[in-house]
């Protein structure tokens, strides 16, 4: 055992990083991204597995084929942006604790092997 912390504690903030992890894929796989063109024309719903769901398209567009057409590509592009951006938002902040926790971790085990080295001289 560690003087500070035990075997048992280094597998649980082990397990919640893996937990961590399994909880963010979840959450950005659950996500639902909605986009729309600003005149509100067409509208898109994606998945968080980028899984175009639903394009609802308002029928005034439905007479000039060439605006419709680009507005369809405008709001398919915000809505992948989107996902990017949160999965990116989400990554980073699982980054940021996770290495906070491997930083302890990683502090445990340095002062740890220092005990037993101290202890063997």
């Amino acid at each position: 055992m560690f003087n500070d912390i035990s075997i048992d504690e280094l597998m649980k903030n082990t397990q919640k990083i893996n937990g961590d992890m399994l909880a963010a894929q979840n959450e950005l796989a659950n996500l639902e991204i909605e986009s729309k063109t600003e005149d509100n024309s067409v509208k898109v719903i994606m998945n968080g597995k980028s899984k175009f769901q639903k394009i609802i398209i308002d029928e005034n567009m439905m007479h000039d084929k060439s605006k419709l057409e680009k507005s369809i590509i405008i709001a398919l592009n915000n809505a992948v942006n989107l996902l990017e951006e949160q999965t990116m938002n989400k990554l980073l902040n699982l980054a940021t604790t996770t290495s906070e926790k491997l930083e302890n971790i990683n502090n445990v085990y340095h002062k740890h092997s220092t005990t037993v080295f101290k202890n063997k001289v």
